[in-house]
């Protein structure tokens, strides 16, 4: 996961946002990250559903909400 991790975020270094300036086009490198987000979402939700479903959710101990790391995870799913 890890490995996932980092070419997501170097996708998001890789992403430009000058098509969004007037007369600015978009590239095929930015349609190529738009896929790739799909595709880190997807990954990271699928994570998310085998964790939960592994651990539970929350209201016991032990479960996916009571450890910090999964709670950073559970917002920037829930915000993409």
């Amino acid at each position: 996961m890890l490995t996932i991790l980092v070419l997501n975020s170097l996708s998001f270094i890789l992403w430009d946002y000058s098509h969004r300036l007037p007369g600015g086009e978009e590239d095929i490198v930015d349609e190529i990250l738009k896929g790739l987000n799909i595709m880190f979402a997807a990954l990271f939700f699928i994570e998310f559903l085998i964790k939960v479903t592994a651990m539970g959710f929350a209201f016991e101990k032990y479960t996916y909400m009571t450890e910090p790391w999964n709670v950073g995870a559970f917002v920037l799913l829930i915000n993409r």
